[in-house]
């Protein structure tokens, strides 16, 4: 058997780090079985559609390294591949449900919908649809029909005791079949719900692992019963445990940000991004954190996959991108790190001052927008100073004395000189009775207007003696003026 895996996302908005971690881990699995991997639009909820979605969510998993065998961009034998594209078989499939009198025809309006279901809410009682059109005789369901009435299609929830699934991760999972309701399957816009396309394409695509969110676990009992219904074989379901912000409230945007492509313009890399999520409800047996998308593909089980949900961490998601970002081989790093930066600023810099500015920060990094705190004090002028290194190393006489030197020290010695800079800084600092990293402090504020920046030696050599010079003069008369709070942030 062929392991035959999908994800199959709604364009209705962005790609969320959840919907991400699901179609990586549908990717992995089918991968480790040398199986298929399919992407499908479920596009049928048009009240939802946002044009350029689909567009846009392909291009994120490609940008990511995420690639489908099958999939609406390309075709496939199984296609098409976006249900839009599939009305005409959904509705073969549920003429069949009709005729095997495991669906009906209903035409109930929307008032008496709202009604029944507040008067079973008042009496405390089940709000499930109480099948008033199921006895409908089949002269009156034509009637209607031929009259033009709206209506919806429902399943038909057999009356058996319970409907049983043997998760993969949840293990034997019992529902009541008197709780469940009989699903609306096709919409009086005539577009199928979720349910009916999802089981109709996930048979003829011949998906063999249903690998889902959470939040499908309790719709998978309607699943169960339209495959019955059918009779077609089930497939293996897999539901993911969810993933939560810091209170253990579902990952909302109201506490992180959840959109991938968000998470990308922050300056994470693909590499980061995955391997972080592969760590949400899934860990391996040595309890490694980092992992390559060729290493996952080979170690990845579903066996090993959490039933509880798991902690969404920007902290821990910022250290693992910054070991893949080092991870990098170098020259992928230096290009990556140039197109960041051409990208993000307008700035007239040679091809060797950048190669060295690159050698600076790649090891400094752990996104890609951290560049911008090391690269800005290069390309813009010191308006203010932060406040609080400001008021560490730019209020006392040690400040200006480190200053003085180093201005006289800056005149006479070569910029490229790191050795003998270096020897006479060191010696500065013992006959000031301070440590060297006070007159690092104390230069870096000057130089940068910051508390953090890139190597004090490689800070002189890509700003250039006249303006290592204009800024110690600056921050000089910045410590003799008592500066003002308009001058620190």
């Amino acid at each position: 058997m062929t392991i035959r895996t999908r994800f199959a996302p709604s364009p209705t908005g962005y790609l969320h780090l959840g919907g991400l971690r699901t179609a990586l881990y549908n990717y992995l699995y089918s991968k480790k079985h040398s199986g298929k991997f399919i992407l499908r639009i479920e596009d049928t909820d048009r009240n939802r559609f946002v044009p350029g979605a689909e567009e846009q969510l392909i291009s994120t998993l490609s940008n990511l390294g995420i690639q489908w065998d099958e999939g609406p961009d390309m075709g496939g034998q199984l296609g098409p591949y976006r249900q839009s594209d599939r009305l005409d078989i959904y509705k073969k499939y549920i003429n069949k449900l009709i005729d095997s009198d495991n669906a009906y025809y209903c035409f109930c309006s929307t008032e008496r919908l709202k009604e029944i279901r507040e008067k079973a809410s008042k009496e405390k009682r089940s709000t499930n649809y109480d099948r008033h059109c199921l006895t409908l005789s089949k002269e009156s369901i034509q009637k209607k029909l031929d009259a033009g009435e709206r209506y919806v299609v429902r399943l038909k929830i057999p009356d058996t005791e319970n409907i049983v699934l043997d998760d993969i991760i949840h293990g034997p999972v019992k529902f009541k079949a008197e709780l469940i309701d009989d699903q609306i399957i096709l919409k009086s816009d005539g577009y199928p719900t979720y349910h009916l396309a999802n089981v109709v394409d996930d048979h003829l695509m011949q998906i063999t692992h249903v690998i889902r969110g959470d939040e499908w676990l309790s719709s998978t009992p309607k699943h169960i019963v339209l495959y019955n219904a059918f009779k077609w074989e089930i497939p293996e379901f897999a539901h993911l445990p969810l993933i939560l912000n810091a209170d253990r409230s579902k990952l909302s945007k109201r506490q992180n940000d959840v959109a991938v492509e968000n998470y990308l313009e922050k300056g994470f890399i693909p590499e980061g991004l995955l391997n972080y999520l592969a760590l949400l409800g899934w860990s391996n047996k040595d309890d490694m954190e980092f992992f390559t998308l060729e290493s996952l593909k080979s170690i990845f089980d579903l066996k090993n996959v959490s039933k509880s949900g798991c902690i969404f961490d920007p902290r821990k998601l910022i250290h693992i991108n910054g070991l893949q970002l080092r991870s990098l081989d170098e020259a992928d790093r230096k290009n990556r790190i140039q197109n960041y930066l051409e990208k993000t600023f307008i700035f007239n810099k040679s091809g060797d001052w950048i190669n060295n500015f690159i050698q600076e920060i790649q090891e400094r990094i752990k996104t890609f927008n951290d560049i911008s705190v090391f690269f800005t004090p290069f390309i813009e002028k010191i308006e203010f100073y932060e406040k609080k290194p400001a008021k560490k190393f730019l209020h006392s006489t040690f400040s200006i004395k480190v200053l003085n030197f180093t201005a006289d020290l800056i005149k006479k010695t070569k910029l490229s000189d790191h050795t003998e800079l270096d020897r006479s800084l060191r010696e500065l600092a013992e006959n000031l009775e301070i440590s060297f990293g006070k007159v690092a402090g104390v230069l870096r504020v000057a130089l940068t207007g910051r508390g953090v920046s890139i190597g004090l030696f490689g800070l002189f050599s890509l700003l250039g003696k006249d303006i290592v010079l204009d800024r110690i003069s600056q921050a000089i008369e910045f410590i003799n003026n008592d500066y003002e709070e308009k001058d620190v942030k």
